[in-house]
């Protein structure tokens, strides 16, 4: 994530990071955006841990809306590997 985060940042031109989210819980992964944030004058915000967490409603929701849409995807056309790089997947916006 971190790689990605910098990679981002760098095509972007960004100059503020914010991390929400379950991945905000993750002390290790902040110290990591941290440096990507320092080397790339970036602000850093986390959200506070007691906001931290990921909520399955809100993910169950998101499903929803995209399921329900017109160019929707059936699930057993849906695929994930671990192992991609966020450089060797096509994103169709």
């Amino acid at each position: 994530m971190g790689e990605a985060t910098e990679r981002a940042l760098s095509f972007t031109g960004k100059k503020e990071l914010l991390v929400v989210g379950g991945v905000a819980a993750n002390k290790r992964l902040s110290d990591i955006l941290v440096s990507i944030c320092k080397r790339h004058n970036c602000a850093f915000f986390v959200a506070p841990k007691e906001y931290a967490g990921d909520c399955g409603s809100q993910i169950s929701w998101l499903g929803l809306l995209e399921s329900s849409k017109k160019n929707g995807v059936q699930l057993a056309d849906t695929f994930v590997r671990q192992s991609w790089r966020i450089d060797t997947v096509e994103v169709p916006y």
